[in-house]
């Protein structure tokens, strides 16, 4: 398993697809004000857009069996894919 943002997301790195489904692991920050989201997943998100500006889609989108996860899309520039790395990097060290 590959681990990323110190721990805070799990998953196996992608086999010829551009998408990532990863496990959300860890602390995170909390999510934005006015968040009333009682899925995981979709707190996790909600937090990226606010507080990263990463685009991502909740796990429990795909079903029941998906929550717990962010399904993140690689087909981007690289280095449009490098800056949301540092602002997810920001904002986990930000807290």
């Amino acid at each position: 398993m590959a681990e990323a943002s110190g721990g805070r997301l799990r998953g196996r790195p992608p086999q010829g697809a551009f998408y990532a489904f990863l496990r959300i692991e860890g602390d995170w920050p909390d999510p934005p004000a006015g968040s009333s989201s009682t899925s995981p997943s979709w707190r996790a998100v909600e937090t990226l857009i606010a507080r990263a500006r990463i685009g991502c889609v909740p796990g429990v989108d795909f079903g029941a069996h998906g929550e717990g996860h962010i399904r993140f899309c690689f087909a981007r520039d690289r280095r449009e894919l490098e800056g949301a790395l540092e602002s997810m990097r920001r904002m986990f060290q930000e807290g």
